[in-house]
């Protein structure tokens, strides 16, 4: 027997021995290569990062802080900045690269954001929190009230997923001398200014911003410049789409941005592509109009160190990233024709470009997690390998491919995990999977959770319908305004063919799913009894009330088609409560207290009707946590709520 069959399968164990390995950085000149290091802290019962630095060969951890992260050289290699929480909010530190101890370099009293180096490396700049309106100096006042404050809310956008009640808050601008650590706010007023960026020669920032009366309900975002010095921010695109990430091509003389266009009712595709403009911004140019290319990392995983990839344009060329078929990569525009710079057929997480043109970047795929590589001349190397231990000690089931007909006869990708150790003639239960989104995607990524229900013993399914990501605008677009159709086809398609499978007990099929995906498990239990149990996540069962308590409520139509004021039956037709009557299949719902994406009261809706019908359920309430428990949430709790799902499928499948 090899050794490979001797080994075991993953673990709830292994939660706290993998690593998360990403958020890369790497110098103008290449040498060196930064990255995070996360892992979930059994003792903590918290996330444990910091920043470990390749070079020459050797990796050593380099900051000694166990809240670390967003690591970025200077442009002159002589420093790294980085985000830290050893304050009470998170704060820019510095640490030089010829040794010493890391400096702080901001006292933000809400806290910074991600460091962007100017060219001459003097200045940092970054987007933060403000108090909005300002509140008075209270801090003389021996006495202050301990009682929760009332909430007086204006505006429509008035809190967010994972970071609660924003209402009196704005983000804006800020640059720090590096030197005297001297901060100064370059932007202010009521809106919300992300993503700053430098010019080459250092005399302004362009940032990303809805700055229009009308911000909180007026979808769209435009690229905006302003002086170092301070002043007015000038516009530079003009209205009519949603444009963010902005970079300056290396003479200064463009910008490049990502965003899709927005027609005057406020209809889109949300198909982000890549943009370039002049300073006048008098002509926005799409860089992929010629392509079915988005710009975005969208695949889903519960194993990786989330954030924008974002754009790097130097003199080798503009450097985006691109999901492409179950897929991430990233690529390169030369001025002329489009490439793909990294390997097919894997996940590129994030990554940065040295000035010779050389990549460093963390990718995964389905059987390993994200470790950190080098990419120079078409060959790589594998720079971290944060996880190799534990790996060696495991078994992955490599996932098989599967192509399905779908609705318009359409194919649709999916893949296959056997259960771990299956032996012929044997029969085995089988889990099958629901991506969120929906414009996100299944794919060749590392996904502990589906790995972790085949060392149970089951097999796994997952697959993309109608409305995933990756597979071009038609494809992504297809479910818009029209949820529970093509996408139910899709699903019912793909079941079909699994449960031909000769390994697949067809009658102990099961589906679950977060998100989007828990509104297609409710959505499947009103519409067939084809599946054995259901555990719905995070999940949507009435499309009107979530219209009006989500974060993001005020642009809810532009997905769904409808408001609750507007053309609540539009949103009635498509939601799963509708249904509910039709509903006998046991179903777990798993909910989050604080999740402002999908409000527990969707959950509360859902379970309360299951009840009434009489439907076997159970309904588990996560305190404290929002919408991402599955991926960012306590350690804990996640590894309580896969004991509960193991619970009720042992129980009914």
């Amino acid at each position: 027997m090899s050794n490979s069959r001797r080994r075991r399968g993953i673990e709830r164990e292994d939660l706290y021995r993998l690593k998360l390995v990403g958020d890369v950085d790497t110098g103008r000149d290449g040498t060196r290569v930064a990255y995070v290091v996360k892992a979930l802290g059994r003792e903590q019962d918290d996330y444990v990062g910091n920043i470990h630095v390749a070079c020459d060969g050797r990796t050593l951890q380099f900051t000694s802080g166990d809240k670390d992260s967003t690591p970025r050289w200077s442009p002159d290699c002589k420093a790294l900045a980085f985000l830290s929480g050893r304050a009470e909010k998170s704060q820019i530190f510095v640490i030089r690269t010829d040794g010493g101890e890391a400096f702080q370099l901001t006292k933000q009293r809400l806290g910074a954001g991600e460091p962007v180096w100017s060219r001459d490396s003097r200045l940092i700049a970054f987007a933060g929190p403000t108090e909005f309106p300002k509140a008075p100096d209270t801090a003389s006042e021996e006495k202050e009230e301990k009682r929760p404050k009332t909430k007086i809310i204006d505006r429509a956008l008035y809190k967010l997923d994972g970071s609660g009640f924003t209402f009196d808050r704005r983000s804006h601008i800020f640059t720090v001398d590096v030197e005297s650590k001297e901060v100064r706010q370059l932007t202010d007023g009521d809106c919300n200014d992300r993503s700053p960026t430098w010019s080459p020669d250092g005399r302004h920032v362009a940032f990303a911003a809805n700055r229009s009366e009308d911000w909180d309900t007026r979808r769209g975002s435009d690229i905006w410049m302003v002086s170092v010095e301070g002043g007015s921010p000038r516009r530079i695109t003009h209205g009519h789409g949603s444009w963010s990430s902005p970079v300056f091509s290396p003479d200064g003389s463009n910008l490049a941005f990502v965003g899709f266009t927005i027609d005057d009712e406020g209809e889109s595709d949300n198909y982000s592509q890549l943009w370039i403009t002049d300073w006048s911004g008098s002509e926005n140019r799409n860089l992929l109009a010629d392509t079915d290319f988005a710009v975005g990392r969208s695949l889903a995983s519960d194993w990786v160190i989330a954030g924008d990839p974002g754009l790097v344009w130097n003199h080798c060329g503009l450097f985006f990233p691109v999901s492409v078929k179950g897929a991430s990569a990233i690529f390169r525009w030369d001025g002329e024709a489009i490439t793909r710079v990294t390997a097919e057929g894997v996940d590129a997480v994030s990554f940065a470009v040295a000035d010779d043109g050389h990549i460093a970047y963390a990718r995964s795929d389905a059987t390993h997690p994200a470790e950190v590589y080098r990419r120079r001349d078409g060959t790589e190397e594998q720079v971290s390998h944060e996880n190799h231990e534990l790996l060696s000690d495991i078994q992955l089931e490599e996932p098989e491919r599967l192509v399905v007909t779908g609705a318009d006869g359409e194919p649709v990708e999916g893949w296959i995990l056997k259960p771990h150790g299956l032996q012929t003639g044997l029969r085995y239960p089988l889990l099958l999977y629901i991506h969120g989104g929906p414009q996100s995607a299944y794919g060749h990524t590392f996904f502990h959770e589906l790995q972790w229900w085949s060392a149970q013993g089951f097999g796994v399914a997952y697959c993309n319908p109608h409305g995933s990501a990756s597979y071009g605008r038609a494809f992504q677009n297809a479910i818009k305004h029209d949820w529970g159709n093509r996408d139910y086809l899709d699903v019912m398609a793909f079941t079909d063919a699994i449960a031909e499978l000769g390994w697949v007990d067809p009658q102990r099929i099961a589906a679950a799913g977060g998100s989007y995906g828990g509104y297609m498990v409710n959505w499947l239990a009103g519409h067939t009894d084809r599946y054995a149990a259901f555990c719905a996540q995070r999940s949507i069962c009435n499309m009107v009330s979530q219209g009006g308590t989500s974060d993001f409520s005020p642009f809810r139509q532009d997905r769904a088609g409808g408001t609750p004021e507007g053309n609540a039956e539009v949103l009635w037709n498509q939601s799963p409560l509708k249904f509910a009557a039709n509903v006998r299949t046991p179903t777990l719902i798993l909910h989050q207290e604080l999740d402002h994406r999908c409000p527990i009261e969707q959950g509360e809706q859902w379970f309360a009707a299951l009840k009434r019908m009489g439907v076997p359920s159970r309904f588990i309430r996560f305190p404290e946590e929002s919408h991402g428990l599955s991926r960012t949430g306590k350690p804990s709790r996640r590894y309580d709520r896969l004991g509960y799902m193991l619970d009720w499928f042992l129980r009914y499948v």
